[in-house]
């Protein structure tokens, strides 16, 4: 009987510390400056090397195809992990016009580490870690394109309003179905 009363305690702390601890996160987007378009993808959008790319879209607080956490990297940047795909920004290319997509996250993986770099005013850009390659927005429609470009802290292309976004709740997913973000799944 005590076994079985210290297996009941386990199991409620267990459950209690899982709804409560993943309550709420807080969740950040990137409009460009001067638009109402922030960058935006999901598993539906064209892809490059089976990895959805970034886009342009709309802005919505509550699009988690619009949300990413911050992560740290291990190569000087951050890590920026995308909401609905549970993936990170990801810049291979490293030619002005290179593509930008998402790519399973990994912190030892160079093309994943940003700097998010403060101009004032609520405005970053979001430069690749170790270039002077900055991501950059050369359109302003729903499926705009996203690249990477020389980074000039003047261009509006490269000027992003970033904001935080309370997002959640969230639930652990212990029965290996599908989930967003390494076992954390939206509710």
């Amino acid at each position: 009987m005590k076994k079985f009363k210290l297996l009941v305690l386990f199991i409620g702390t267990t459950i209690v510390t899982t709804f409560m601890g993943n309550a709420a996160a807080l969740a950040e987007n990137f409009v460009v400056d001067g638009s109402n378009k922030a960058l935006n993808t999901n598993n539906n959008f064209r892809k490059v090397d089976g990895n959805p790319i970034m886009s342009l879209w709309e802005f919505s607080s509550t699009d988690r195809d619009q949300q990413f956490d911050r992560i740290s990297g291990n190569r000087g940047g951050t890590l920026l992990r995308h909401g609905s795909t549970g993936k990170c920004l990801n810049s291979h290319y490293l030619t002005n016009g290179g593509v930008v997509n998402t790519w399973p996250c990994d912190a030892n993986d160079p093309d994943q580490n940003f700097n998010i770099i403060s101009l004032g005013n609520g405005l970053s850009q979001i430069q690749r870690t170790g270039t002077n390659l900055c991501v950059d927005s050369p359109t302003r429609d729903n499926g705009g394109k996203i690249h990477v470009w020389q980074c000039d802290r003047n261009n509006p292309n490269q000027r992003f309003k970033n904001g935080t976004v309370t997002v959640g709740p969230y639930y652990r997913n212990f029965e290996g179905s599908h989930s967003n973000c390494n076992g954390i799944t939206h509710i």
